[in-house]
């Protein structure tokens, strides 16, 4: 007789539930306090978002320049149906008046398919006791904004301050001989947003070609073109340039005082948006597919702490602080 058969249960199987993902709120979310280190809410709300290509664009600016007014009409172009309410923070008369900061490290808004991010204002050269850490305050969220956006926009307030092309100068700087490599990655240290110069609030007398063109050469005078390279399509005003051929050159443009000039400055913020979200697009089209709002809050966040513990930016710190005392 064949020996009985002894049936032993099953092991059960344990099926994990599959990931669900949930869309990211609309709305303006801090993501790193003023000493750039990441808000401990952010990635547990980007945890289960869907992974999507998207495109990041920043921007970067003096204290009441408008960057953070662009960056909110920025977002309601990429997503039309964003609540008219969701805005970054806007300087006010009374803010104004008693030289209080609006924006305290970086805030974002995730619109679908893009990430846009307003950076605390760059704080210009001054004399006083914190000018040194003012000016390296400045200097890391700069680089921290070259490295973490696709397109950067450089929000001036009319004219050109020194002060900030020489806080952007040294961020390029640093970035590129702390982390030297393949900048294919993103975000990443070896990776350099492409940078628009946007001159806000320009009087109507000085929106002009040759204005246009004198700026054009201060900032290279300034700039490294290694790291701020020319492009063969520059995004420069159509109502100054028309048709004509355009010789390669860095992004530029020009947008007139909203009060003197209402017409002139809703037609060239129509053209602004136009590029910038053209840029956007491009950007979105060539991202990585599996990335996702979370990889890339993680990545940046990574980014950060390697700014707040760079050697390269303690010896330079250390350098300003001695060169400042000898002034």
């Amino acid at each position: 007789a064949e020996p009985a058969l002894t049936l032993r249960p099953a092991t059960p199987v344990l099926l994990r539930p599959a990931r669900r993902t949930v869309p990211v709120p609309k709305q303006v979310v801090s993501i790193l306090d003023a000493q750039l280190r990441p808000q401990r809410n952010v990635e547990e709300m980007l945890v289960d978002a869907p992974a999507v290509p998207f495109s990041v664009c920043g921007a970067i600016g003096s204290v009441a320049s408008g960057k953070s007014t662009l960056l909110s009409a920025l977002s309601r172009f990429l997503l039309p149906s964003l609540d008219a309410a969701t805005a970054f923070n806007a300087h006010s008369e009374a803010s104004l008046a008693n030289g209080s900061t609006v924006t305290s490290g970086v805030d974002a808004i995730f619109c679908e398919q893009h990430v846009v991010v307003d950076c605390q204002a760059l704080n210009p050269l001054v004399l006083g006791g914190n000018a040194h850490s003012l000016q390296m305050q400045s200097t890391e969220v700069a680089m921290f904004a070259l490295s973490v956006c696709n397109i950067l926009l450089v929000v001036q307030d009319a004219f050109c301050e020194d002060s900030i092309l020489h806080t952007l100068a040294s961020a390029a700087m640093l970035k590129r001989a702390g982390a030297p490599g393949d900048s294919s990655s993103f975000p990443s240290m070896q990776h350099c947003a492409r940078c628009v110069f946007v001159y806000n609030k320009v009087p109507l007398d000085r929106f002009t070609p040759s204005v246009r063109d004198s700026l054009h050469d201060r900032l290279r005078a300034f700039l490294d073109p290694a790291a701020f390279p020319s492009t063969s399509q520059p995004v420069l005003n159509d109502l100054l340039t028309g048709d004509e051929r355009r010789d390669p050159g860095l992004d530029l443009f020009l947008v007139p005082c909203s009060e003197t000039a209402t017409r002139a400055h809703r037609l060239t913020m129509d053209e602004l948006w136009g590029k910038v979200g053209q840029l956007c697009q491009d950007a979105t089209a060539s991202a990585n597919p599996s990335g996702s709002f979370g990889t890339w809050f993680a990545d940046g966040s990574r980014v950060a702490d390697d700014i707040r513990n760079s050697r390269l930016v303690s010896v330079f710190s250390k350098a300003v602080h001695s060169q400042r005392l000898f002034e």
